[in-house]
């Protein structure tokens, strides 16, 4: 091919460069005469493998076909260790190169070095995708990952490889891959929980340093030397992927709450879910909120969606449950893990187990229901002058929340006071719960009965035993109750009579129907309307004719 010598710039090939990847502007030579006529008399340069490389070759690298892309790059790595090339040329050649999308994922994409991670260590292949984060093809001979490592190829795992850790996590979860993402999702929460940890230590001895330090405490010295400090130096020393300098990076943005990179982390499904409940008795929904899809299959989630096991009790009926170690308090900070629940989570949650747990025998349970339920109704209590309150009545109206002792029961069955007990009935809310009585009267516990009340539970005491006579222990309560009603006096009986049959006329019912009327147990112990009924001043009669009476 013969070409204008006075037209363009022209130059010699030079040695140990390819000519397939040259254009015209070069010239090849095989003599050294030809070069030197070629260079002193008719204006062709000399110009080095690293100028080729970087003028001619780097911004056509996306034109080449791959077997070419992939050989001329390895070759071009060799040469960054290459001491018979002049030093200003590879440092050149390096920081070009660090800025060149040339290295190719098993997937195909061409990425920066910095952008890739080192297959060689330990750990980071069970976070990343190993379609996208690692180099693929040519690249992954210890040479060339050597070479790529001087051009920022990444042996630890940084935040921005958090946040592609989780986004890989959220992807196969999207794509119905629920174990891998479980797996992936492990694997990250157990580098963060280690990370944070290492950087929660080191935040509590310079704190306890300091402390000494101003107080002067010589005697507890050595309580923060490092020869006393093992915790430390051993999570120091965990884990390949946890570099001093990724520890640095995450450590400031443990310390900064309102940074993006929480945001983003919170919104991403890759936290590991359990599936199946991990205590008795706690509420546990079979579908999630998000689909059909049953929580058994749905094993990640974002972080603003789970808590920790040790908040089961409070939020299972809503949120998920992490199935992973979270006992850094930092790291729960920072993904939003404490704190108060909103008030739908805690009226759902207390609805769940009111529902759940309507009579409770075992003595372990109901211990573990009272201490829930403090937490809970102090949680209740702290909205009560909010809007959410009305979110909070709205939800458990109608359902059995108050926790007697022994179960739980509706607002309307339950008071602060009473002449007797009446359970399983009527209810008195226990002393350790006095502490929340504006709240549950706001929700409709009674201070006392009224009689109404007991009027309507002869009523329905009739309804249940239509047909047969109330045990011995049923005629004994509904006496009681009748000497409570006795000692109000007739008038007010009457009254309340008539508000129940005003509330039925309002429900579209009979004011005639009989369990509109006060109902009282006959001598059989079979309930019936106090106005069908006499009292026996003669018992020697008692059988002639009046039985039932």
């Amino acid at each position: 091919v013969f070409v204008d010598l006075c037209s363009d710039q022209r130059y010699l090939v030079p040695e140990g460069v390819d000519t397939g990847l040259l254009t015209s502007s070069f010239i090849s030579v095989t003599e050294d005469r030809e070069a030197q006529v070629l260079t002193q008399h008719l204006g062709v340069q000399h110009i080095s493998r690293a100028q080729v490389y970087k003028q001619h070759v780097f911004g056509r690298v996306t034109e080449l076909d791959e077997s070419k892309r992939e050989s001329t790059m390895t070759q071009v790595l060799k040469e960054l260790n290459d001491s018979s090339i002049a030093e200003e040329d590879r440092m050149s050649l390096a920081s070009s190169l660090s800025k060149l999308r040339f290295v190719s994922s098993e997937s195909g994409a061409l990425m920066l070095p910095s952008q890739m991670f080192d297959p060689r260590v330990e750990g980071l292949q069970g976070l990343l995708d190993p379609q996208k984060c690692f180099p693929g093809g040519s690249y992954r001979d210890d040479a060339s990952l050597d070479a790529l490592l001087q051009l920022g190829l990444k042996t630890s795992l940084d935040l921005n490889g958090v946040l592609e850790s989780a986004r890989s996590a959220d992807q196969l979860c999207g794509m119905g891959k629920y174990e891998e993402a479980k797996a992936r999702g492990t694997a990250l929460f157990q580098y963060l929980h280690r990370a944070s940890l290492q950087v929660e230590d080191k935040l509590n001895a310079e704190l306890h340093q300091a402390l000494e330090d101003e107080l002067a405490i010589d005697s507890f010295a050595h309580t923060t030397s490092n020869e006393d400090a093992p915790g430390v130096q051993a999570r120091a020393g965990e884990g390949g992927v946890l570099s001093q300098e990724s520890s640095a990076e995450l450590a400031g943005v443990l310390s900064r709450p309102e940074d993006e990179f929480w945001v983003h982390l919170q919104s991403l499904s890759w936290c590991p879910c359990m599936t199946e409940p991990p205590y008795e008795g706690l509420p546990w929904p079979s579908c999630a909120v998000s689909g059909s899809l049953s929580w058994r299959a749905q094993q990640v989630a974002p972080p603003k969606l789970v808590r920790p096991a040790s908040q089961a009790w409070y939020v299972s009926s809503c949120l998920r449950v992490v199935d992973a170690d979270c006992s850094c308090s930092l790291l729960n900070q920072r993904l939003g893990w404490t704190g108060t629940y909103s008030a739908s989570i805690l009226a759902s949650q207390t609805m769940e187990l009111g529902s759940l747990h309507r009579q409770v025998e075992v003595e372990a349970m109901q211990e573990q229901l009272r201490d829930v339920v403090q937490v809970l109704y102090g949680q209740m209590q702290s909205t009560l002058e909010t809007p959410e309150f009305d979110v909070l009545a709205t939800i458990l109206h109608g359902s059995p929340w108050v926790w007697v002792g022994d179960g739980f029961v509706t607002p309307d069955a339950t008071s602060f006071d009473s002449p007797a007990h009446f359970s399983p009935y009527l209810h008195i809310v226990p002393t350790d719960l006095l502490e929340f009585r504006p709240m549950m009267n706001k929700l409709g516990v009674q201070d006392t009965f009224t009689i109404d009340t007991y009027i309507q539970l002869l009523q329905r005491l009739a309804n249940e035993h239509s047909d047969e006579p109330l045990p011995q222990e049923l005629v004994q309560l509904t006496v009681q109750v009748l000497e409570i009603i006795a000692d109000v006096g007739g008038g007010e009986v009457e009254m309340a009579v008539a508000r129940a049959q005003s509330r039925s006329q309002r429900m579209g019912r009979s004011p005639q129907d009989a369990d509109l009327a006060l109902w009282v147990p006959d001598s059989e112990g079979r309930m019936a309307v106090a106005g069908d009924l006499v009292y026996d001043d003669a018992p020697w009669l008692a059988g002639g004719g009046r039985e039932g009476l």
